[in-house]
Order: C-alpha cells, then structure tokens, then sequence
C-alpha cells in the first residue's frame, strides 16, 4: 500500500470498529459485536454482488472435545444450487490483527463440519425448532432439492484481521464441491472502495491451456485476442463462481430468457 492508501485502510478499520460497536449498544439484547461485524461484512458482501439474502445465525456446537462445529451466517440461493457458509472470527481491536493459519484452518473446518453434520447426520433432529439454524439444518437434511440440485457451497472465512497464510481453495466430500474464501479487513476495505472486486483467473494454475489468437486491430490503446475456452474451464470455473461469473454480461443481467 502506498502511504495514502494506508491512510485510507487505517479510516476504514477504525470507522469499522466504531459501526461495530455503536450497532452492539442499539442492537436488541443478546446480539453479540461478532454478529454485528457479521452482519456488517456481510452487507459489503452483497453489495458487491457475492452473496445475497444472507441471514446471520450463530450456532456453535461444544463437547467433551471442544468446539465441534461453528456457524455465524448462511445463504441459500433459492433454487437450491448454491449455499453460502459463513464463519466470522472477530478481534475488535484497536489495532490490526493477523489471523494465524491454524486458527483459520480450524475455523474453516468448523463451519465444514457443521454442514457434514446438518447433511449425514441430520443436525436439525438434535435441536430445538425455534433455534436460529434450524431452518437451515432442516432445510439441508430434508428437502429433496437439495440432494438434486445443490452443486456448490461456498465457505467464508470472515474477519476484521488479516489472513496472510495460504489456505486451501477447493475440497470435494461425499460429491459435494466447497469453495473456501477468505474475507479479511483487506478484502472488506478493497470491497468498500470498489464496490466490486473482479475474479482473476491463473489458467495455468488451474490445469488448462487457453488458446489465443492476436486479432489484427490497429489501435495503439490496446489489443485484441480471440480465446478458445475449454468446455471443461468454463463447467469448472461456473462451478466455483456461479452466475458472478456472468454479471457483466448483458443478457445476464435483464435475466434473458431465449423463448
């Protein structure tokens, strides 16, 4: 970051913390500021076009082994195709903190085992129907179009610290694909001040070779390439992302429909 951009991140973290805190004084009993900072990177979330009609819910579910699984917020798209996880970790400092790679890899795997649970073992059986998730837990164990259509579930690691260790992106479990993100203070301040932040794709990193051909346009402001797509890219690629993959696309965006 250069020093005004450092500035800058510095006025968002502390505004941030500020919102969080003033929200937890005027927010109804029992709302704790991880679910007020949930809510609020959330919000960002949305705006940004990565997730909508998100319902903040806390569930954490505690043995004789410790914290099993954890769960701050979900949602899930309403044909049942994709379901969005979501876990906070929450400072609340004044300072910026860094999220160490186990406490993040623990945090993904609790809200993975939540849904392992709420899946195979039907979580909703276990608690009361007037707890927060149970609608979702019921939802995930018992509605048919679920096991017919539900072909991706994003995990989201959301934090007012910063993760800066390299954490898995990808993992395919009883023929469920999940998709883990990390949604730190840096992504939450870049999604602030761009309201939306584009998808860069490494090709190569993924396993598949692009073909190009140089288009013959004579301008000297850019340059033109014909790309030939892999069928395979675009299923794997519409897998991880969805219809963001398409939200620049006009006709996706009228919800064109060929008749």
């Amino acid at each position: 970051m250069s020093s005004i951009e450092t500035i800058e991140f510095q006025r968002f973290y502390t505004s941030f913390q500020e919102d969080v805190k003033i929200f937890s004084i005027t927010e109804e009993e029992g709302t704790t500021p991880e679910d007020v900072f949930t809510d609020i990177a959330l919000s960002l979330l949305a705006e940004g076009g990565q997730t909508e009609n998100y319902r903040v819910c806390y569930d954490e579910k505690v043995s004789k082994r410790g914290v099993e699984h954890k769960i701050n917020g979900y949602a899930l798209s309403e044909n049942y195709e994709t379901l969005d996880l979501f876990v906070s970790i929450f400072h609340g400092t004044e300072e910026v903190v860094t999220v160490p790679k186990p406490a993040a890899e623990k945090a993904l795997d609790r809200v993975l085992n939540f849904f392992k649970t709420a899946y195979f073992k039907d979580y909703s059986a276990e608690i009361e129907p007037t707890s927060e998730i149970f609608d979702l837990a019921n939802t995930i164990a018992n509605v048919p179009e679920i096991k017919v259509f539900l072909s991706r579930i994003n995990i989201f690691l959301v934090t007012d610290g910063q993760v800066t260790a390299k954490l898995p992106t990808s993992k395919t479990l009883g023929g469920c694909n999940f998709f883990f993100h990390v949604i730190d203070i840096n992504y939450l301040f870049n999604l602030s001040e761009k309201s939306r932040i584009p998808i860069e794709i490494d090709f190569i990193k993924e396993g598949f070779h692009v073909p190009c051909i140089m288009a013959p346009v004579r301008n000297e402001l850019y340059q033109s390439y014909l790309a030939i797509m892999p069928g395979q890219a675009l299923v794997s690629l519409y897998e991880r992302y969805g219809a963001r993959l398409l939200e620049q696309n006009l006709r996706a965006f009228l919800e064109f429909r060929q008749v």
